[in-house]
């Protein structure tokens, strides 16, 4: 067999091996890439080559994964972490939708970014970062600043909020899950801030801190955002359109509406109006984890650049 496809299989093994684990990548290990922007291996052109499913006994959650192949030969996994059902045999564990990206190499699997789309709030730390962005995070990636009884100040990111991790965080914040969040809310601001400066030099249009967004802006023509929302709510529609889950299916007519009049043109307008639908999705029905994770799952695909809207499927 030669060297790229022993390796190839070998990264195919690795996440075979992982479909029923609650944590993909090591957690106690300092393992970083050799480049700091974890999301451009998720931009590479690719396409869909397994389907998979398995269970966290212990969690008691679904995992849906779907592994892709990149034009680079490399495999990307995403996948749907989710509470099946809502009363738990174990008390203890926490209600949650995660949806993960991971990268596998050889014998060892990265976290690229993830969603929390039902989870805690999270506590950042932003003093990693240099001065000249620090305030960029303080500004964009805080929900709220609480005061512990020390005096100590924890600026927090609220659920649903999102990850995207870097060689930089993992190194010194200590993990591979120790990466900063993004609120849903605080990121559709950092969007609209990015949209509409005008300052090539300001800080904002500078630095990507971490996140694919500022690559959408200025390099429009080469990456396009490829939005599945829209087709998944006429997927979800037709799906249940026979059922007695009414109020569901218009739900989604009343999305379906939305979506067909959106006056969304540019890459950061569409990202904006479907993190606005997701908001929308989750607020309306924020015990239907199914149903979070599905459109979860699908933003992320949509935000990862990999899928085309041909290849739609409900996870």
């Amino acid at each position: 067999m030669p060297y790229n496809a022993f390796m190839e299989n070998k990264s195919l093994m690795l996440i075979h091996s992982k479909i029923d684990a609650s944590r993909w990548a090591k957690q106690w290990m300092y393992d970083t890439l050799p480049f700091n922007d974890y999301y451009k291996l998720a931009m590479f052109p690719a396409y869909q080559v397994e389907k998979l499913t398995g269970h966290t006994c212990k969690l008691d959650t679904i995992n849906k994964i779907s592994v892709y192949k990149n034009i680079n030969n490399q495999h990307i996994a995403q996948v749907a972490s989710f509470t099946k059902i809502l009363k738990h045999k174990h008390k203890n564990v926490p209600e949650r939708v995660t949806i993960a990206t991971y990268y596998a190499e050889d014998e060892r699997i990265f976290l690229i970014n993830h969603l929390d789309a039902v989870g805690r709030t999270h506590a950042n730390d932003y003093s990693i970062y240099p001065d000249k962005v620090r305030h960029l995070y303080e500004k964009y990636f805080t929900d709220e600043i609480v005061t512990e009884k020390d005096g100590k100040e924890y600026p927090l990111a609220y659920c649903p909020h999102f990850h995207f991790n870097t060689a930089f965080q993992t190194e010194y914040l200590g993990g591979q899950e120790k990466s900063n969040a993004i609120s849903i809310n605080q990121l559709i601001k950092y969007l609209k801030d990015l949209k509409n400066c005008k300052d090539e030099f300001a800080p904002i249009l500078n630095n990507s801190l971490g996140m694919p967004f500022l690559t959408y802006l200025k390099q429009e023509n080469k990456y396009k955002y490829n939005s599945l929302m829209g087709q998944m709510v006429a997927e979800i529609k037709n799906l249940y359109s026979n059922s007695r889950k009414h109020d569901l299916v218009n739900f989604m007519l009343e999305l379906e509406s939305i979506i067909k009049y959106k006056q969304a043109t540019t890459n950061i307008e569409n990202i904006i109006f479907d993190l606005k639908i997701m908001n929308r999705i989750i607020e309306r029905y924020p015990n239907n984890y199914d149903l979070i994770a599905i459109f979860s799952n699908c933003l992320m695909k949509s935000i990862n650049n990999k899928t085309k809207a041909n290849e739609l499927e409900v996870y």
